[in-house]
């Protein structure tokens, strides 16, 4: 019981980091200055965070795509 509660009271957190993320990831595209990249890159990973931590409805395999999404746009020589 308590933890629908925290699910729905989650919902849109989640849905604010995944926009949060998408729009760091497109800043980060057009950033060639190292100490600009490192700075979006952190606030990146922290949204990631943020979404693993909360407790929602959103799916697991929801959650992994945006993460995944996000650590491509980070990290794309490994992807």
């Amino acid at each position: 019981m308590m933890v629908e509660k925290l699910n729905l009271e989650m919902l849109k957190l989640i849905k604010e980091q995944k926009k949060e993320i998408d729009f760091l990831a497109k800043r980060l595209r057009s950033i060639n200055n190292y100490l600009s990249r490192t700075e979006l890159e952190n606030c990146i990973l922290v949204a990631c965070l943020r979404i693993i931590t909360d407790k929602h409805n959103i799916s697991r395999q929801e959650k992994r795509e945006i993460i995944l999404r996000a650590i491509e746009e980070i990290f794309p020589d490994i992807f």
